[in-house]
């Protein structure tokens, strides 16, 4: 496990990226104490990853009860057919939440190029030629994401590029279209919500797979997210047409640790 410490104007951020199998302890290495909150990948499926004992995401889950933080699901499903979603509200027990939201995305390498200083993008360039001699092998991202998942320290900018740049060359649903709608509502929504809280600039921790290391790219740089959602408004145009779909696009879902559970807000974000 790996993470990503970088700022926005809005926030500043730790992307921590790891093996979905594998306890997400690595929230202890950027000291929970000082966090105004965590954000969990949950694909849609809400507070069923939100327990004590869950493989995964039980360690950020006993961190933000251990120190009084609150805990936030935004995602959605990869693949747009809602009737499969149906359950989530009755999965989703608490403070009289319902369905679930999400986000995340990104874009093309060549059209993002254009953002970029000569250097940055022979640099760039470079890594995506090495990378795509590495894909054609069968090689990456597999040594991109090892290396990610094994360092358990700040991420390595190579494997985070080779990772980002793959997520922006193929536009897939599961990837660069849940990176961008994530992003947006961190950086557009969440960010801002906890920064008028806190009464300063918020720490977040987001807790993603290793392949969502282009969601900081999303992240810092508005208009590549606003592209991919351009790019596949068809797709959430078509989802938005199922009401839970449509509910799990547009809110953010808060859970505060009490001694007995989890108290859940929904915040409607008006975004989508």
């Amino acid at each position: 496990m790996s993470y990503i410490h970088f700022q926005t104007k809005n926030a500043e951020y730790w992307l921590m990226l790891g093996d979905h199998s594998v306890p997400r302890t690595d929230i202890y290495s950027i000291n929970p104490e000082n966090l105004d909150g965590i954000v969990i990948e949950d694909c849609g499926l809400g507070s069923i990853f939100l327990k004590p004992d869950d493989i995964e995401f039980g360690p950020l889950v006993r961190a933000a009860k251990e120190n009084n933080k609150p805990l936030f699901t935004l995602d959605i499903p990869s693949v747009l057919d809602a009737s499969k979603y149906y359950d989530f509200e009755s999965r989703i027990k608490l403070g009289g939440v319902i369905g679930m939201t999400g986000a995340a995305a990104t874009a093309s390498f060549m059209a993002h190029k254009n953002k970029m200083t000569r250097r940055r993008f022979i640099a760039l360039g470079g890594m995506f030629l090495a990378s795509l001699g590495a894909f054609a092998s069968g090689f990456a991202p597999d040594c991109a994401i090892s290396d990610l998942n094994n360092q358990g320290e700040e991420a390595s900018a190579v494997s985070v590029e080779i990772i980002s740049i793959e997520s922006r060359i193929v536009q897939t649903e599961i990837l660069s279209m849940r990176n961008a709608v994530n992003a947006r509502k961190i950086e557009e929504y969440l960010a801002p919500m906890l920064m008028e809280k806190a009464g300063k600039k918020p720490k977040i921790a987001l807790a993603y797979g290793t392949y969502h290391a282009g969601l900081k790219d999303n992240i810092t740089d508005k208009e590549l997210r606003d592209s991919v959602i351009t790019y596949f408004s068809s797709v959430l145009a078509e989802g938005k047409k199922n009401e839970t779909f449509e509910r799990m696009l547009n809110n953010v879902y808060e859970f505060i640790p009490l001694d007995y559970g989890l108290e859940a807000k929904v915040h409607k974000t008006g975004l989508f």
